[in-house]
């Protein structure tokens, strides 16, 4: 995969915090286009920490965490948490308005002053309507660019698995579900979905006896798309029997 940053950038933030900056500035471009994750008048994009550690495969976790925290601080970018459980914790990011000037302010050579360096990208945007540039012919650009959509969309699935795992009342064999999640392309909706399936589900007495003994691991739920077995009626005792009279009998109704 090809990095990059603006000199300009590096100047400001260091070359470390330039590389980070570039590629949040290319997935919430990215979702622009797509006209995806828009909260609050501004286009988002959000990332686990493990998910960033494969895309920034020469930063550890630590390093990444103190990096992003200082462009937090310094007033480049802003989080929020627009995730629809409450016990989901994912943080998402977007450009502050100091960090959209800068961004800006990066995507021109600075021959010229940094008023019409600004002015012309503003134009530029404006004529282009296209907040990710189209890519050229090169093989390099290309792969480049595939591997970047490639790694946001682990990062939504790993986001998405992390809400379903929680809800799963069975903790076996995490990586073979991942897998498994994965590969079903999965989307809010499905997720929604699938949790609206485990509500009645988990009611089940097969899944409640014996400690649940019998709850499918969740890869063997995945792989067996077990959200739409069909749901079955669970029947009380006074629904399913009714009092005979004063000889205190119970016969089934």
């Amino acid at each position: 995969m090809i990095y990059s940053f603006d000199e300009e950038v590096a100047k400001i933030v260091g070359v470390e915090a330039a590389v980070i900056l570039d590629k949040f500035t290319w997935w919430i471009r990215h979702n622009e286009a797509n006209g995806k994750n828009f909260y609050e008048g501004k286009y988002w994009t959000f990332n686990s920490t493990k998910a960033m550690e494969k895309m920034f495969p020469f930063f550890n976790m630590w390093k990444i965490g103190r990096i992003t925290k200082k462009l937090i601080d310094d007033g480049y970018l802003v989080t929020g948490n627009f995730n629809k459980l409450p016990f989901d914790r994912t943080l998402w990011y977007t450009l502050s308005e100091k960090g959209e000037q800068l961004m800006k302010y990066a995507c021109h050579d600075f021959a010229e002053s940094q008023s019409d360096a600004l002015q012309k990208c503003k134009m530029s945007s404006s004529e282009n309507a296209q907040p990710i540039p189209v890519p050229t012919n090169n093989k390099n650009n290309n792969s480049s660019i595939g591997n970047d959509e490639k790694l946001q969309k682990d990062a939504e699935y790993e986001g998405l698995f992390a809400i379903f795992y929680n809800a799963y009342p069975k903790h076996k064999g995490k990586v073979a579900a991942l897998k498994a999640f994965k590969k079903l392309k999965p989307d809010q909706a499905l997720l929604d979905e699938i949790l609206k399936a485990l509500e009645w589900q988990k009611q089940q007495e097969e899944w409640k006896k014996d400690r649940g003994q019998f709850i499918p691991n969740p890869a063997t739920y995945l792989n067996g798309r077990r959200w739409e077995d069909e749901k079955e009626a669970v029947v009380s005792q006074e629904e399913d029997y009714s009092y005979a009279g004063a000889d205190g009998f119970w016969v089934k109704g």
